[in-house]
């Protein structure tokens, strides 16, 4: 198998997701205006987040153009997706990115 195949597979469907700490705060702020109150909460319930790796993750993979996933909204996500089109691999762009959120 693949390493690209591993995350696929890691990835696929929603296991994953019940898991996140969003999953007991289906309603939280991920898809609200980026400067609300419950934009800023639903970040910081991100930090914390035991699969907030694999929620970016996903998000890249699938092309997610709106909310918030992994800590980082589109805007955040959109240099991410570049790295990725020109070859870096989704493990490091993803660990790369989440290094950088957390010294920020």
């Amino acid at each position: 198998m693949t390493a690209s195949a591993g995350v696929l597979d890691e990835l696929d469907g929603i296991r994953w997701r019940e898991r996140g700490s969003c999953a007991a705060d289906p309603d939280g702020g991920w898809f609200e205006d980026l400067r609300a109150p419950a934009a800023r909460r639903a970040r910081s319930i991100c930090a914390g987040c035991p699969v907030r790796r694999k929620c970016l993750a996903a998000a890249l993979l699938y092309g997610e153009e709106f909310g918030i996933w992994g800590g980082l909204d589109s805007d955040q996500r959109h240099p991410l997706d570049e790295a990725l089109r020109h070859g870096e691999p989704l493990g490091r762009v993803v660990d790369c990115a989440l290094r950088a959120d957390r010294a920020a």
